[in-house]
């Protein structure tokens, strides 16, 4: 799953869509996506030099396994 590859059980994710009569004005699909991926792996930097591990290390002890369940439900 792209922008979200690690596995997050405390999290919970509810999306409503709604429709109003206004025009649309631009893409709907992943509005914020690139800032929320830069965010979280500057902060995942940040928690690995904080706890003394390689950020590749904590990325890859925390990398979705095949049959694990993402925030919004696929895996």
């Amino acid at each position: 799953m792209p922008g979200r590859p690690y596995r997050t059980p405390d999290i919970t994710v509810d999306v409503f869509g709604v429709l109003t009569h206004k025009t649309n004005f631009g893409a709907y699909r992943g509005p914020g996506g690139p800032q929320s991926v830069f965010a979280l792996e500057t902060h995942l930097d940040e928690v690995a030099a904080k706890v003394g591990l390689d950020p590749l290390k904590l990325r890859l002890r925390n990398i979705l396994d095949e049959g694990d369940e993402a925030p919004m439900g696929r895996s």
